[in-house]
């Protein structure tokens, strides 16, 4: 007898042996118990999931002669009477299996449509078209279909299915019963490749079968197909041809456990040096780039999902061990940095199959979603700034901004009630004052008028004040313009700023910073001692709050304004 493969001799042939799709096959044995049987059914899933074995083994049990109960009271073909016999080998007059891609035409639809009038053979039921890949059929073979399909003789059923429903027109959607057949679990595969494996005498490690159930990707003909493989290569009849994880690795270049686990942690630790020496260390393996990047990101959604749902363990497909390395990961990490990181996975996933270099994409990938997933964050900033402020340690972001900026110290310089006595000290300074005074400014003829100035340092106070007044007289007069008033009679103030000359004693001392604080310092400081000079301050009530501010210390006064 000639060999079967593994996918067709362990075939499902009763809905009981269905795996991973009870949500239809109870559903399909309702019906045939409540004789509730539709004229249409359309099938629709991924490949490998049980469309064609379900429309198989519904055509069965409607025509089967014995029907049996399974275990849960629900209707079964026995698979014994020749009707069943005849629909596994194909041979069935009344089961007739359509390939929608070759019959996919006008006048295919035709005959069926010229058929359909006839009675089933054999007293059977039913006469059944199952047609498979149904979303090859053109538009013009479903429009002669449609009357037919809409209003068919009592004794036929069409069973359709198809891994593209959307191509199929709405109008023939809605004249059919829609079961959309689910991706299987890895665990129910791994239990299922078990079964067969035992059943076979073939040995073969847990890890393997693992392996082979995730690469299937939900597909129950993909994983059988896979292991039937895996035997040709190893053999599995014996402890030396035992079928290993290392074996199905380096078959089909997929990446085990341990190393995944670690690309992961060279992820979640910013390591570059250790994740870039895990991608070469793979690449230099044959492992599928492509197959990594999907593990990768499958890895990193799993820390997401077990760091924010309460009981992962109903959502993710994992084993105890590969459980409790995941918590072991999702501990250690922030739940901000991993969302992170499958954001940049994600962005980065549709480029990677028409890169043409897939080693250098998904090295400068990954350095770039490590380097994202750990940069500072504005988020992470503002919360750090919140929590200095409830302690106390930093002001309000808004108040921080507004906050003026801390004036600068007042001018070293004695106060107005210690004045005097510098002064009398400095008597015999004012003599120089009066001689540069006419070099600057011709205007200043008057000059002569400071010669009985030593007069007045040994005269009372009232002669010396009736002394400067001739040069204040001519100080004021351009008040329009300040600094030709100030030009003239500070020119002594090299000499003057040590020691101001005596003047008044009710007349505090004032001394004027340099005007741009940025600017070059200038070498003298300017003083002022005049009564006038004096009265005009009170006068002006900004200066006078500004030299009551800074205790008779003028600093810029262009630049204080009054509230």
């Amino acid at each position: 007898m000639a060999y079967q493969v593994i996918a067709r001799k362990w075939r499902p042939a009763r809905f009981s042996e269905v795996v991973g799709q009870q949500h239809v096959t109870r559903t399909l044995q309702n019906a045939i118990k409540e004789s509730r049987v539709g004229h249409a059914y359309l099938f629709v899933g991924s490949r490998g999931i049980g469309k064609t074995t379900g429309a198989r083994i519904f055509a069965k049990a409607l025509n089967c002669e014995n029907p049996a109960t399974d275990a849960e009271g629900g209707t079964d073909p026995c698979c014994e009477c020749g009707t069943c016999r005849e629909i596994a080998h194909g041979n069935c007059l009344d089961v007739i299996e359509i390939d929608g891609a070759s019959h996919n035409g006008v006048e295919d639809v035709r005959q069926i449509r010229d058929n359909v009038q006839y009675t089933p053979s054999s007293g059977r039921p039913y006469k059944i078209y199952i047609i498979d890949e149904v979303h090859m059929l053109s538009p013009q073979a479903w429009n002669a279909l449609l009357k037919t399909l809409e209003e068919p003789p009592p004794h036929v059923k069409f069973f359709f299915a198809t891994t593209e429903a959307h191509k199929i027109l709405p109008t023939i959607l809605s004249r059919c019963q829609r079961f959309d057949l689910k991706s299987i679990p890895v665990s129910l595969i791994v239990d299922r490749l078990r079964h067969i494996a035992e059943a076979e005498s073939i040995l073969i490690d847990n890890e393997a079968l693992t392996i082979i159930a995730r690469a299937a990707e939900g597909g129950m003909r993909d994983a059988q197909s896979i292991f039937d493989q895996m035997i040709a290569f190893c053999g599995g009849n014996d402890d030396s041809s035992r079928i290993s994880e290392a074996d199905v690795i380096d078959v089909f270049g997929l990446v085990s456990h341990s190393e995944l686990i670690r690309l992961v942690a060279a992820l979640l630790a910013n390591d570059a040096n250790a994740l870039i020496s895990a991608v070469h260390n793979l690449a230099d393996k044959g492992r599928n780039l492509e197959r990594l990047y999907a593990d990768i990101l499958l890895y990193v959604r799993n820390l997401m999902v077990f760091s924010h749902v309460s009981e992962p363990q109903k959502i993710l497909q994992l084993n105890d061990v590969e459980f409790e390395d995941l918590r072991q990961l999702a501990d250690a990490a922030r739940p901000t940095v991993i969302q992170r990181l499958v954001e940049g996975l994600l962005a980065g996933d549709s480029n990677l199959r028409y890169t043409l270099n897939k080693r250098i994409y998904i090295e400068s990938t990954l350095l770039r979603v490590m380097r994202d997933g750990h940069s500072v964050q504005i988020d992470d900033l503002i919360t750090q700034l919140r929590a200095l402020q409830k302690t106390g340690a930093l002001p309000v972001l808004d108040q921080a901004a507004a906050m003026p900026a801390t004036p600068p110290p007042p001018a070293a310089g004695t106060p107005a009630s210690a004045a005097p006595p510098p002064q009398k000290a400095a008597a015999p300074t004012p003599t120089p004052t009066p001689t540069p005074t006419p070099t600057p400014a011709p205007e200043a003829l008057p000059a002569p008028a400071p010669t009985p100035a030593p007069e007045a340092t040994s005269a009372p106070p009232s002669a010396s004040a009736s002394a400067p007044a001739p040069a204040t007289a001519s100080a004021p007069a351009p008040a329009s313009a300040p600094e030709a008033t100030s030009t003239p009679t500070p020119a002594p103030a090299p000499e003057a700023a040590p020691a101001p000359p005596a003047g008044d004693s009710n007349a505090p001392a004032f001394e004027l910073a340099p005007d741009e604080p940025g600017g070059e310092p200038q070498a003298q400081q300017r003083t002022f001692s005049s009564p006038e000079v004096w009265e005009q301050v009170q006068k002006n009530e900004t200066v006078q709050e500004v030299c009551d501010l800074f205790d008779g210390k003028i600093i810029d006064v262009r630049a204080v304004k009054k509230d």
